[in-house]
């Protein structure tokens, strides 16, 4: 009987074992094939209106486009190492990091989305198995 029990105990611990363990994404090392343009995209916003709307040159901003988020920096000309937003007269244009070559080695992996209120459980104090 005891026998049994023993056996219960571990079987429920390797249980709850292999249902909070899960497979996480490797990182992949990867390298950039080709680069066919700089320029990414070209957006519907003219200098203008950038100024007019309080947004400055240096200043960071987010772009939503169709559910894809960009990071970029507003500046005058592109910037080597980020995407960078030119504004001109009639629209503004937004450019890939100018120091991402063709050959560039890199890495990819899994985005970790920010933390906020934690959702995890957490089990303290003693625990006593009798038999």
């Amino acid at each position: 009987m005891r026998n049994i029990y023993i056996a219960t105990i571990l079987a429920s611990l390797l249980l709850l074992a292999s249902c909070t363990t899960t497979q996480r994404a490797k990182p992949l090392s990867l390298e950039v094939e080709g680069k066919p343009v700089t320029e990414m995209l070209t957006i519907s916003l003219s200098e203008a209106e950038l100024l007019e709307a309080g947004y400055t040159y240096g200043q960071w901003v987010l772009l939503e486009i169709e559910g894809v988020v960009l990071k970029a920096k507003i500046a005058p000309a592109p910037v080597a190492g980020v995407s960078t937003l030119v504004p001109r007269q009639e629209a503004s244009t937004l450019y890939a990091p100018m120091a991402i070559k063709e050959g560039g080695k890199g890495l990819m992996v899994p985005y970790r989305e920010p933390s906020g209120p934690s959702s995890s459980v957490s089990f303290s104090g003693s625990f006593v198995f009798t038999l």
